[in-house]
């Protein structure tokens, strides 16, 4: 049995109730938190002592949509990344993929292979929750019959049996999928007991896919669509004009006829329901696109999938612009979320991670304060990564919160984030199965991650 480890005189951020538990000795026995008790000078025989005194100790964090890339990139800097960053938790939004996958793709038996070795420790990197192979980014062929895009709702069923048998833990939906599959899939996916997640298909409304058992909704889609007014006929007007040349114009109109006794009535939907939402708010900051580039954490993306963001970079440009402006989309979902939050919804932190210009781990810390800056108060925004995850999962009593029994997935910080969320991103110390990544060693996680991504750029095949 490996020695204890307690940190002494630690200040409990309780995240739960939103207030701190000055002076706490938290005694760790292999991955379990063991206790939580008043400060002492007793310890445990042969125990490692991390001095806590003037730090807070939080629950380790979780990213709630995030992608990764092919085996090699993902071992050598994504999954490390994250770690060094305080996430120890994700949730894969494309986990899945007919093979031989596309180059930045990884099948779901290579993600599980990667869970085992996280767990050994034989592979740093967090925790993992897979979506399958995404269904409708792109347009079904019912002439096809490809098993990957299924076009009916026969072929649905079928798509969500193969997801299942081959290990995923929910089903993905993108813009794309014809009404009649979407609820194909909604059905089937109750059957095999897997979630539903994804956008919300321009097929239905997001109301409809609440009641159909969509666990999750990201990046607020079909909110602004479904408040955009009380006429049924303008908003429907509006919808059918997402499609094509006049979707830009649409959807500015929405955000200006956003009703907010409208948008109760479907949040109270959401509440019934039990359907999360993950904003992602960093990812509608698009003026990113002129400081990415020059970014310090471009050090630790390897060189081709660098590349690849500029591609990604230009398919969502064509779209907003090549210089965008997005203030004002950005202050529309800020009031979305702010209102959801008070009216119950439950809210999950995700970045898009891997995404064009959006980092693993950094951006993070970075949607926490855009939460925060919607209107969330630092603990609220601080539940969205751990409480609220646990409660996802339906696994509260293992994880997102610091007490004992639990999971000792934890990251010990420098400052209060009870006072400015922004100190979530002065790390002191990550513990996560076991292990113990102090400054030195999560500074050597991302030199090695830096030096692999160095790699790449004379080995872009790798």
């Amino acid at each position: 049995m490996p020695a204890p480890v307690v940190i002494r005189d630690v200040t409990v951020v309780n995240v739960e109730r939103g207030i701190v538990e000055p002076g706490k000795d938290v005694v760790i026995q292999g991955d379990k938190i063991a206790s939580v008790e008043k400060s002492s000078q007793a310890t445990p025989r042969g125990a490692q002592i991390i001095d806590g005194s003037g730090k807070y100790l939080i629950p380790g964090l979780w990213d709630m949509h995030t992608h990764t890339a092919s085996d090699t990139i993902s071992r050598e800097s994504i999954l490390p990344v994250f770690i060094a960053h305080g996430v120890t938790g994700i949730r894969i939004m494309l986990g899945d993929c007919p093979e031989p996958c596309a180059r930045y793709d990884a099948p779901i038996s290579t993600i599980r292979q990667w869970q085992a070795d996280i767990l050994a420790n034989r592979q740093v990197g967090p925790r993992l929750s897979s979506a399958s192979f995404t269904v409708g980014a792109s347009a079904p062929d019912q002439e096809e019959h490809d098993p990957w895009r299924p076009a009916t709702a026969e072929e649905a069923r079928s798509f969500v049996a193969m997801g299942g048998g081959r290990g995923v833990d929910m089903i993905k939906v993108h813009n794309l999928v014809p009404r009649p599959v979407y609820f194909a899939l909604a059905e089937a996916a109750r059957e095999h007991q897997l979630d539903l997640v994804g956008h919300v298909p321009r097929s239905i409304t997001a109301s409809e896919a609440a009641r159909a058992g969509q666990k999750s909704i990201e990046h607020l889609f079909g909110i602004l669509e479904e408040c955009a007014g009380q006429s049924p006929a303008i908003r429907d007007r509006l919808r059918q004009q997402l499609n094509g040349d006049t979707a830009y114009s649409a959807l500015k109109e929405m955000a200006r006829r956003y009703d907010s006794s409208q948008c109760r009535k479907l949040f109270k939907t959401f509440v019934e329901q039990g359907t999360w939402h993950v904003p992602t708010l960093v990812l509608y900051r698009h003026e990113r696109v002129h400081s990415w580039p020059a970014n310090p954490d471009n050090r630790y993306i390897a060189a081709p999938l660098l590349e690849e963001w500029k591609d990604w970079q230009a398919w969502e440009l064509a779209f907003f612009g090549e210089s965008p402006d997005s203030a004002w989309l950005q202050a529309a979902l800020a009031r979305v979320t702010d209102e959801m939050q008070a009216a119950g919804v439950g809210i999950l932190a995700g970045t898009d991670a891997n995404w064009w210009g959006i980092y693993p781990g950094s951006s993070l810390h970075e949607e926490l304060a855009l939460l925060a800056d919607a209107g969330l108060s630092p603990a609220e925004a601080l539940r969205a990564a751990t409480l609220n995850p646990a409660a996802y999962f339906g696994r509260s009593s293992e994880l997102g919160t610091v007490e004992a029994g639990k999971y000792a997935d934890l990251v010990l910080l420098e400052a209060n984030p009870l006072e400015s969320i922004t100190n979530t991103r002065h790390i002191h110390t990550v513990l996560f199965n076991g292990e113990i990544y102090g400054s030195s060693a999560i500074g050597q996680l991302l030199s090695e991650a830096e030096r692999f991504a160095s790699r790449t750029k004379q080995q872009p095949e790798i």
